[in-house]
């Protein structure tokens, strides 16, 4: 990301140049944008020739496309579990290496609900591929939104979420501004989790985020250097109805995918679901408020890149050559300030 601000601000900056300052330094401006653009072009065109990784697994995405209203509604819950087995009946014949459901999906606390656990066993047994299934748990009496690995063996795996959503998910400084509960009744109390968890599949290693744990870098990389060569993002945007929030999430995760050469299988609830291929390029989706059912052969990462390895190294060096150049101009002015005076 800071790759790409880099580059922008560069052109506007030279741009900037030619009004601002004399001919030659802004040439020089110009001249030096020019190399960096060209660079920039032909590093990507050489990345998008090379081939795809050879490997790759089926992945089947499932789309439900319940309403906010309903998913935790009782009355519904029988509903909302008839509509998730219908469309299990489809995936069968599509011979998944892993089928991805989106976050929370379980309409009730799925390790307090034995027979939906038994269901969803089942259902992996004969479809014959894992079930990633998002539910909120309890661990010692406190709520966590959870990403369980559900296997013909049960529940065989979970990720807890890291990076929970302030105001939605927890209050930040709740002895301070709790009283903010008493203005949104949607507003939650769970516990973060405190690890990265890369799954050992299969079809092979990989990753989940939740929600929008997939804008942060840092927090992405982890899975990465941790040894996750696919990555799944399971969300529910559904609180966001029919606005651009849900399209405007999912643009964020191209980038994650370009800065790590990795897949990303995103399965949310009412949408945007989408496989993205490692050159970020999202190569299919499931539309907002459509419910459905998609699989597609995933390429599964062979290589390390700079940024797994060193992480956001532009954005530090960044940092100092202009903090750099800051105190250094601080030492020319100072002098003349002080004689001045």
């Amino acid at each position: 990301m800071h790759g790409v601000s880099f580059v922008l601000v560069a052109v506007n900056a030279a741009l900037a140049g030619c009004v601002v300052l004399r001919w030659r330094q802004a040439l020089a401006g110009v001249g030096a944008t020019a190399v960096l653009l060209a660079g920039t072009l032909a590093f990507g065109s050489v990345r998008l020739a090379e081939a795809p990784p050879a490997t790759a697994a089926p992945i089947t995405i499932i789309q439900p496309s319940i309403e906010q209203p309903l998913k935790w509604e009782p009355r519904h819950t029988q509903e909302t579990l008839g509509i998730y087995f219908a469309l299990l009946r489809r995936v069968a014949d599509e011979h998944p290496a892993l089928v991805v459901w989106p976050e929370t999906a379980a309409p009730t606390i799925l390790r307090n609900d034995p027979a939906l656990v038994e269901r969803f066993r089942a259902a992996a047994a004969n479809v014959g591929a894992p079930m990633l299934l998002g539910s909120i748990d309890v661990v010692n009496g406190r709520f966590r939104n959870t990403a369980f690995l559900i296997t013909e063996a049960g529940i065989v795996g979970r990720y807890d979420k890291i990076q929970l959503v302030p105001f939605g998910e927890f209050v930040p400084l709740s002895r301070v501004l709790g009283f903010v509960r008493s203005w949104a009744q949607f507003i939650a109390e769970l516990e973060a989790g405190s690890r990265a968890v890369v799954f050992n599949g299969p079809p092979a290693p990989f990753g989940v985020v939740i929600c929008y744990e997939g804008i942060f870098p840092d927090l992405f990389r982890e899975f990465v250097r941790d040894g996750a060569v696919l990555m799944v993002n399971m969300t529910n945007d559904a609180w966001f109805g029919r606005t651009s929030g849900p399209e405007q999430h999912l643009a964020m995760y191209p980038f994650r995918a370009v800065e790590h050469r990795v897949s990303i299988v995103r399965a949310a609830n009412t949408g945007v679901s989408a496989f993205i291929t490692p050159t970020g390029v999202i190569v299919r989706r499931l539309h907002l408020f459509e419910r459905g059912v998609m699989t597609e052969s995933v390429p599964l990462r062979a290589r390390r890149t700079l940024f797994t390895r060193l992480g956001d190294w532009l954005g530090l060096l960044s940092l100092a050559v202009t903090t750099a150049a800051v105190a250094g101009t601080w030492r020319r002015v100072e002098p003349a300030a002080v004689g001045s005076v």
